[in-house]
């Protein structure tokens, strides 16, 4: 009888850890999200942000004063990529791995170094939120570290629909050699990945 309990018991242990697995817990993502020596970084300079994106990336009910007011200043960002994503990022594809995680470090100037908030894009499993390309939506204070927002966060599925093409990913802060925003692969990034 105990064995037939343990065998009944492996099934379960299993199907617990693998949904573990699928969603990362707060810690893991805050610990993934701001550890910029663990990501590959995309941008070469900060990338300054439209207006509209500025006030947009930012949680629901967050008062926009204390986040890149800049006091009339622009604010910046600088892009990474983990490996999962990297592939896909790098060339404009229009479907990412489950597990790619695309983080903006935003600046309130182009001479910062520590970033007052992370925006976080972490692609989910297949049931997730289909609709919306599966992506999860995170917001992560700079100085704290503490997660503001987190799940399926409508400010930023609005905006990142436009990009249906591209996997809701912008790719407006990749240059071409012309100093154009790119909507192709950037090219010194790809020669030095091969």
């Amino acid at each position: 009888m105990l064995r037939n309990t343990l065998i009944s018991c492996v099934p379960v242990l299993l199907l617990t850890s693998t949904s573990f697995a699928a969603e990362p817990s707060d810690w893991e993502l805050i610990r993934d999200a701001t550890n910029r020596q663990r990501l590959i970084r995309i941008t070469d300079e900060p990338h300054e942000m439209d207006d509209s994106t500025n006030k947009a990336c930012r949680p629901f009910g967050f008062d926009a004063n204390l986040i890149h007011d800049g006091y009339g200043q622009s604010a910046f960002c600088n892009v990474y990529v983990n490996e999962k994503g990297k592939r896909a990022l790098i060339d404009g594809l229009n479907h990412y791995p489950q597990g790619s995680m695309i983080v903006k470090s935003k600046l309130r100037s182009k001479s910062d170094r520590d970033p007052e908030l992370y925006t976080v894009m972490r692609k989910m499993g297949s049931t997730f939120d289909a609709q919306n390309r599966n992506w999860e939506y995170s917001v992560i204070d700079g100085r704290t570290r503490r997660i503001l927002a987190r799940g399926r966060i409508d400010s930023c599925i609005s905006c990142h629909a436009r990009y249906a093409e591209t996997d809701y990913i912008t790719r407006v802060y990749m240059k071409q050699d012309d100093g154009e925003p790119s909507v192709g692969p950037k090219p010194g990034l790809r020669n030095q990945m091969q």
